[in-house]
């Protein structure tokens, strides 16, 4: 099931864009693919919280996700951090990634500090758990940030 919601976002969403983002049955499939990963993670489900996202305020996103997020540690993608699925902006990859949020950063330092804040935060985060580093290799994520005009694929 998580395979095939990944495909199906992965072949559609371009052509999507091209299309009203209000009512659009792919913007609509993006945002319930969320509850649908809850109910296949169904041991996990009353313990984290799932959402996604293909946009907002009538506006498509460059970058749809769909996020895990432990509340324990933040209930927003807006910051804290968060396990989730990103998709490039041309559709050709998809990383299932520990995230940080970026909104609250940005708006406060920028673009260029807050890639400098968030990876000297993810180093803080490495750091914390060696006894893992030899299962989760670090390496700079390809969104194809050069397609956009955001700054979201670039700090994501």
């Amino acid at each position: 099931m998580i395979s095939e919601t990944l495909i199906k976002i992965s072949n559609e969403y371009i052509e999507q864009k091209n299309i009203a983002f209000a009512n659009n049955e792919l913007a609509s499939f993006i945002r319930k693919s969320a509850k649908n990963i809850k109910s296949e993670l169904s041991e996990y489900s009353e313990t984290f919280l799932f959402k996604a996202s293909p946009g907002q305020m009538n506006t498509w996103a460059d970058v749809p996700w769909i996020a895990i997020l432990d509340p324990e540690v933040t209930e927003s993608t807006q910051n804290g951090y968060y396990v989730v699925y990103l998709f490039s902006v041309d559709m050709k990859k998809v990383y299932l990634s520990l995230n940080q949020g970026i909104t609250f950063l940005h708006k406060e330092l920028k673009e260029k500090k807050s890639i400098e804040e968030l990876k000297r935060r993810a180093a803080f985060i490495r750091d914390r758990i060696p006894e893992y580093q030899d299962y989760f290799k670090f390496f700079p994520i390809d969104l194809s940030s050069d397609l956009s005009k955001s700054h979201r694929p670039r700090l994501y």
